[in-house]
Order: structure tokens, then C-alpha cells, then sequence
């Protein structure tokens, strides 16, 4: 990967690793589909297995909730939460 600061965004290096959803438009209605298969397979597998442990944290009693992830898991389902906190918990260094 090399310096991080090279991605403008957490989305540019979502996008690098091959994490960002497929688009479907057709003229008026834009749809968002599942992710791609680009990037490394075994590094989004750890991703996600990493994103489902910080998600799984909101169901234990002993750990402080983190506020952002709260927030994330009130509007969206919970595989759903962990999809989007990966990108967000292995944005590069500053950038969330």
C-alpha cells in the first residue's frame, strides 16, 4: 500500500482495495448493488471479520459504545453497519 496520505479519501481507498458497491443506473433511477470482486479476496475477508467484531461490540454490556457506530447501526441493519464501518475503521490515518 505504501503511504496512505496518497488516497484524497477512506472512498478512494475503499475503492483501492475493492470495497465500493457496483452502480446500476438506467435514466432516472440510480441503484447500489453489493460490492465488487476486485482487489484481494483475503484482505477483504479480514476486513470484514474486523467489522463484525467492532459491530458486535454495540451487544456486549462491558464495552463503551462508540458514538459514530451507534449512529450507523440505528439506520441500517447490522451486516449491512459492518459493510460500512469496514471502510470507515481502515480509512487511512486522519481521514475520518
Amino acid at each position: 500500500m505504501g503511504d496512505g496520505r496518497q488516497f484524497q479519501s477512506a472512498r478512494h481507498f475503499a475503492a483501492w482495495l475493492g470495497l465500493t458497491p457496483r452502480m446500476h443506473a438506467s435514466r432516472k433511477k440510480e441503484r447500489i448493488g453489493r460490492i465488487g470482486k476486485g482487489g484481494d479476496r483475503y484482505l477483504r475477508a479480514l476486513l470484514i471479520h474486523g467489522a463484525r467484531a467492532i459491530v458486535g461490540t454495540l451487544f456486549r454490556k462491558n464495552v463503551p459504545p462508540r458514538p459514530w457506530l451507534l449512529a450507523l447501526a440505528a439506520r441500517r441493519p447490522t451486516n449491512v453497519t459492518a459493510a460500512q464501518s469496514r471502510t470507515k475503521r481502515h480509512a487511512p490515518y486522519g481521514q475520518c
